[in-house]
């Protein structure tokens, strides 16, 4: 009988239901891999999509994008040395200049499509967070809870939700990049691998020096889920490239932040600090009174201090106790403690106690301890999706706030006492309304929370100017410019003083440094047009509306200038635009009344007055006496519309 033939070596192996098995159970999970992904942008999506339609923001969004010349001219080799070279807004981050150059570039000044830039760059990083702990650790659920818990968040809202905090979630994405190089790197050591991560991490550093921490997030992996903690100098030796970094980075943040730093005494820091640190977990799991600004505590007292401190400790010592049994509660525990360190406060940045952004990336290190603990002591699925669900909702809410600087400063005010940060943001932003009186009204209520408040102070005293009163505004510009003696206070203080000559040299000075360039562009063609200037003025405007076309007291200024210039048709041209950035005010239409009846065309005049009247009864009957120079009547623009209505009668 003839022998059987003998299969192909490995043949049976890969028939066998021993291997056939293992396979297909990878092939699922790559598949729920890919469905848990799905999902976590699809639940990103959900919470953030609203973001499209919403405002750049009257706190930061200036100085960052829309009145900063080197981004709001794009993406040029010029603007791209300047990110490489300028510590501006008390930070070096070249690379996130860059995005936002590139943002401008791509979409212009619309804010909604930066901020879908923000929620693409969320949604990536909830992913990688997710494959990076289910590469590390070999478990699957357990990683998609904590990604799921990093997306939806209520306390990441305001990274994402703002355009200014672009840095937290760019760096974030470099910061997930990194660890997960090393991962690779700890599986399968190659140079290729090894200098990916540098890269990785200095790109990182060079989009928010916050990052100096994670060579030490390294360490923790290391301890666990890599459990390489055998040796520690060696593993301090390899990291050795990635701590040289710091120290460029670590003196690059010193000096772009020198002018920021805060006067507040070492033992008031170091108790807001660990205040700080507790009240960050009691809003981790009741995330409630959420604020674009928390202001310093006026007084912390010493149990407070002692209690948060006490608190603090004995987490840390049932970290190491338990440190054997469950070695994910100190990686965890000491990774929230570590990643806040730059920015607790210690080193004073800013006039903020605390902020949501801070938490970005240190969350994650308590996500990862409470999930990994639940999950040893068998806590349910149901609860954490109701967890889940709850913080979708919550995160959805707190990001309806973020939709303009009004909605947000409300909310700050409704949630927070003593607050004259968001007093100063609601009145800058109602004043750019046109609704002068509210923003009065909360441009002294900031000073009266704060006397020192330099920018409510220059605020009130700017708008006192361009109302039409320099002697109101010469007091508070003048407090304003000892409390912070730069080129555009004195600039409006030298303006409100009738001094035209410094007033030219300081506007100047202002936009040579591109500080709040639109505004100055506008404020020294006002000037310049006061002057009989009229051309200069002229380029000036222009200058201002190429750098932000949508510059509403820049439109209707300009449109002044060319009616008295005689050229009605382009001043229309500038009216109507007005109009269309602020479809609510009354102004525009008043002015365009009087071109039009200027040129004769009454029947377009007395529409307009009749659509300035409908709109605003008082404020358009204003707005046309102050055009006209005339005493104030309460009848004065029903009296004009009469005779308007009377000489097309004829």
């Amino acid at each position: 009988m003839a022998k059987r033939p003998k299969k192909p070596p490995g043949e049976a192996a890969l028939r066998s239901p021993r291997n056939v098995a293992p396979a297909l159970s990878r092939r699922a999970d790559d598949k729920t891999a890919i469905a848990i992904s799905a999902a976590l942008i699809l639940s990103v999506v959900i919470v953030y999509g609203q973001l499209i339609s919403h405002e750049f923001l009257d706190y930061d969004d200036t100085t960052y994008v829309t009145q900063n010349p080197h981004v709001s001219t794009g993406l040029t080799a010029q603007n791209i040395g300047w990110a490489f070279t300028a510590f501006h807004s008390a930070n070096w981050h070249p690379v996130t200049w860059i995005s936002h150059m590139l943002d401008v570039q791509i979409f212009g000044m619309n804010a909604g499509r930066h901020l879908m830039t923000n929620l693409a760059l969320h949604a990536i990083n909830s992913i990688l967070l997710f494959l990076l702990l289910r590469r590390a650790t070999r478990t699957t659920w357990r990683s998609a809870i904590v990604a799921a818990l990093f997306a939806l968040h209520p306390l990441h809202v305001e990274s994402v939700a703002w355009v200014s905090e672009r840095k937290d979630v760019l760096s974030a994405l470099f910061f997930m990049i990194t660890l997960w190089l090393y991962v690779l790197w700890v599986e399968k050591r190659s140079p290729g691998r090894y200098a990916l991560m540098i890269v990785a991490f200095a790109l990182g550093l060079m989009s928010k020096p916050m990052l100096i921490t994670l060579p030490f997030v390294l360490l923790l992996l290391d301890w666990w889920p890599l459990n390489r903690f055998t040796n520690i100098t060696a593993l301090i030796v390899e990291k050795l490239p990635m701590f040289a970094l710091l120290i460029p980075s670590a003196i690059l943040t010193v000096k772009a932040q020198q002018k920021a730093l805060g006067s507040i005494a070492m033992y008031e820091r170091f108790a807001n600090a660990a205040l700080s640190y507790v009240i960050y977990l009691r809003k981790m799991v009741w995330p409630s009174d959420l604020a674009v600004i928390y202001p310093f505590p006026k007084s912390i007292s010493m149990a407070q201090t002692f209690a948060a401190v006490a608190l603090l400790l004995t987490i840390t010592i049932i970290a190491i106790v338990f440190a054997r049994r469950w070695r994910f509660l100190p990686v965890g525990w000491f990774w929230y403690l570590g990643t806040l360190v730059p920015v607790i406060g210690i080193v004073q940045v800013g006039r903020q106690s605390m902020a949501d952004r801070y938490t970005y990336i240190p969350l994650i290190g308590i996500f990862i301890a409470i999930v990994w603990l639940l999950s040893e002591i068998k806590f349910t699925a149901v609860a954490a999706a109701i967890a889940l669900v709850a913080c979708g909702a919550v995160s959805y809410a707190q990001t309806a706030n973020w939709k303009n600087s009004v909605t947000l400063s409300r909310h700050a005010l409704r949630v927070t006492r003593n607050n004259d940060v968001a007093e100063t943001i609601l009145g800058v932003a109602l004043a750019k309304r046109g609704e002068r009186a509210a923003a009065e009204q909360h441009l002294q209520a900031a000073i009266k929370i704060n006397p020192d408040n330099d920018e409510a102070l220059r605020a009130l005293g700017r708008l006192k100017l361009t109302s039409g009163h320099p002697v109101e505004a010469i007091p508070l510009l003048e407090r304003a410019s000892k409390l912070k003696p730069d080129a555009p206070t004195r600039a409006a203080l030298a303006a409100a003083r009738g001094d035209n000559a410094a007033a030219v040299k300081l506007y100047q000075q202002t936009i040579a440094e591109g500080e709040e360039a639109v505004d100055a562009h506008n404020d020294f063609a006002a000037l310049l047009a006061k002057m009989g200037r009229d051309q200069e003025a002229l380029a000036h405007y222009e200058e201002a509306l190429r750098l932000m076309p949508d510059h509403y007291d820049a439109r209707m200024n300009l449109g002044a200038l060319l009616s008295r210039m005689g050229r009605d048709g382009e001043a229309i041209d500038q009216f109507e635009a007005a109009a269309k950035t602020r479809p609510d005010s009354s102004e525009p239409h008043v002015y365009l009344a009087l071109v039009y009846a200027n040129r004769g065309q009454l029947a377009a005049a007395i529409n307009e007055v009749s659509y300035a009247m409908a709109a605003d009864p008082v404020g358009s009957n204003r707005e046309f006496t102050n055009a006209v120079r005339i005493p104030f009547k309460e009848t004065n623009l029903r009296d004009y519309l009469a005779f308007l209505q009377q000489k097309a009668r004829g």
